[in-house]
């Protein structure tokens, strides 16, 4: 992968077009003044509606409109949760608007973030239904290397990812704990990919893992995750996103990552 942080003699490392610059052009236009963007710091991420609408329920949430996003379909809800205000967003899928997304809730104040997502899991440790909570993440997107080196490998934080850990145990649910992988293309998941990855411990494939943990690295934010399994890559493809195992993993997922985010908010 290229190396696109090599500044070139005589320049300096400085971003030419900023998160802060950003809000400040697209505020205005939202019919909002800064104060109004108000993201508390402790958020939820999600991407799929169904799991977004979880965690709105369970927080009270009211929607706050838009603003964390650099496209417009990226609501974002504030509620209560663990004694103390609580931020929910749902992202864009895929890398590039992902990690954009998250830039702008970190320039407005975020520090921790829990993600509840989905991923298609590499092994029968893990089938359809069951709860991955990643250690790291193969960059196999691009959008990371813009952040980090291409020898850099990013992780989740570990006290995050150790307390998903015990409350999925806690729930009932025995996770698989590993590093999955991301990719850009989901139609070039080729099966000698998914045959390596999975010999070589990698659990699940997801879309933006890895751009996320390489924004939190440089941002100096605590980022981890917890994926319910959609569908099953270890042998010929099953899908199961119409099916309650499924339904039921993503509500596990969901209510996993209440359970640390409320524990944060409760030691603040």
């Amino acid at each position: 992968m290229h190396d696109w942080l090599t500044v070139p003699e005589g320049e300096t490392d400085e971003a030419h077009l900023t998160p802060g610059a950003f809000l400040a052009y697209r505020l205005p236009r939202l019919g909002k003044m800064a104060e109004q963007n108000v993201v508390h710091p402790t958020v939820l991420l999600a991407f799929q509606t169904h799991i977004a609408d979880q965690l709105v329920h369970e927080t009270h949430a009211r929607p706050m409109g838009e603003g964390f996003s650099t496209q417009a379909v990226a609501p974002f809800w504030n509620g209560t949760l663990g004694g103390a205000p609580i931020s929910i967003q749902r992202l864009p899928i895929g890398a590039p608007m992902a990690a954009s997304a998250f830039e702008l809730l970190i320039e407005s104040g975020a520090r921790t973030f829990i993600v509840a997502g989905i991923a298609g899991s590499l092994t029968p440790d893990v089938p359809i239904g069951g709860i991955v909570i990643p250690t790291g993440a193969l960059r196999e997107e691009g959008t990371s290397y813009h952040y980090l080196p291409p020898e850099a490998d990013p992780a989740t934080d570990a006290g995050l990812t150790a307390a998903l850990v015990m409350a999925a145990e806690a729930r009932g649910f025995t996770p698989g704990v590993g590093r999955v992988w991301t990719t850009d293309a989901i139609f070039r998941e080729m099966g000698w990919k998914v045959r390596q990855y999975g010999a070589a411990g990698i659990l699940a494939v997801e879309m933006e893992l890895a751009a996320l943990l390489a924004v939190a690295q440089v941002r100096g934010v605590r980022l981890a995750a917890v994926l319910a399994i959609s569908d099953e890559l270890f042998h010929p493809w099953t899908p199961g996103w119409h099916i309650e195992e499924f339904l039921a993993g993503s509500r596990a997922a969901a209510n996993i990552a209440l359970d640390v985010a409320a524990a944060v908010n409760a030691a603040r």
